[in-house]
């Protein structure tokens, strides 16, 4: 009810279409929990290392 009334909220007087529900970090159950909100879409996900980070530019 929380999830729904601040979506609401967020939609009529901000304007706001999605809500980041974020990541499931890959616990067990916690995807099927999210997926019973029936998500509109899933953002592509794209990850960094710190090595990729600190490698120079080439």
């Amino acid at each position: 009810m929380i999830n729904q009334e601040t979506a609401r909220y967020l939609e009529e007087h901000k304007g706001y279409a999605f809500i980041n529900r974020e990541s499931d970090l890959g616990v067990p159950g916690l995807r099927e929990a999210k997926l019973r909100y029936y998500p509109h879409h899933f953002a592509e996900v794209w990850y960094a290392e710190k090595k990729d980070i600190l490698r120079a530019p080439e």
